[in-house]
């Protein structure tokens, strides 16, 4: 029960933090997209170089650089979640909150459509149901709004993938964010040198303020993520999974509510398909977990 009552508050705290995110990177606005996401490759890996000696992680970075196909397929994460990084700081700098909420709703059931084209899984009934009424939804949202919700569907079949990577990439969690952050550095630094010799960096050259906010990019990554995975640890894969719901639903009210950002009827229904889909493959979620 111990474990349980940690476990839930760590997932409900790591959450809870992802779905105010917003806030963090709307105080941000100012600053250019790349730059912030360079800054939050490089600091996360600075913040996560601390925590490298604990445990295993070590023996785990040095396990991936031996073994080619660890190596090649870790790359291929870093680029991934890199830029599902720098696409939701983009949605949340030009007023795309909405969006990115929708962008991670559509996350659970583009993992389950993509188990079933990639790994040839078969889907339950509810599962097919519940794939069924969110592509309608998707489908409405585009009749209604006219547009594809590109930053929506980018988010969601991105971060799917990248779980889908991850999940088979035997490298644990502290290892495999740093390695991420590591392969991703690159990039960012040749991000910061154009950007200077550009426009100019903002880190330095505004207010103390946003220095402060561009070097707290790395604990804002690890933070939650650190409180995910002691929650992983020590919950049901069903309370986790009931648990992910909370960011994207937070998203959803930040953006509606904080930075007022057009729900119209049209929009609303959309969001509903997708929320009525969501609830049947948790309902079919929790039901396989008591079957076995």
């Amino acid at each position: 029960m111990k474990n349980d009552r940690t476990g839930f508050l760590a997932g409900l705290s790591a959450y809870t933090l992802w779905g105010l995110y917003p806030f963090y990177f709307k105080a941000l606005g100012h600053v250019a997209t790349p730059e912030v996401l360079a800054h939050r490759i490089v600091w996360s890996l600075l913040t996560l170089a601390l925590f490298l000696p604990l445990g295993d992680a070590w023996s785990d970075v040095v396990r991936v650089f031996r073994t080619p196909r660890l190596l090649g397929g870790m790359v291929v994460s870093a680029m991934i979640i890199s830029s599902n990084w720098l696409v939701y700081v983009l949605a949340v700098q030009s007023g795309h909150v909405l969006e990115a909420s929708l962008g991670y709703f559509l996350s659970p059931l583009t993992f389950v459509l993509l188990a079933l084209l990639v790994l040839r899984e078969r889907l339950r009934p509810l599962q097919w149901l519940a794939v069924a009424i969110a592509a309608c939804g998707v489908l409405w949202m585009i009749l209604h709004a006219g547009v594809v919700p590109k930053i929506a569907l980018f988010l969601g079949i991105t971060f799917s993938i990248y779980g889908m990577v991850r999940k088979r990439l035997p490298v644990g969690p502290l290892a495999g964010l740093f390695l991420e952050c590591l392969f991703a550095t690159p990039l960012a630094l040749a991000l910061l040198g154009w950007i200077h010799s550009d426009t100019g960096i903002a880190f330095g050259h505004v207010d103390r303020a946003t220095d402060i906010l561009l070097i707290l990019a790395g604990f804002f990554t690890i933070g939650p993520l650190w409180l995910f995975n002691v929650a992983a640890k020590r919950l049901p894969l069903t309370t986790l999974g009931m648990l992910q719901y909370i960011a994207p639903t937070m998203l959803f009210f930040v953006g509606a509510l904080a930075f007022q950002e057009p729900v119209d009827l049209g929009r609303l229904l959309g969001f509903m398909a997708i929320w009525v889909a969501l609830a049947i493959y948790s309902v079919d979620t929790f039901k396989a977990s008591r079957a076995t």
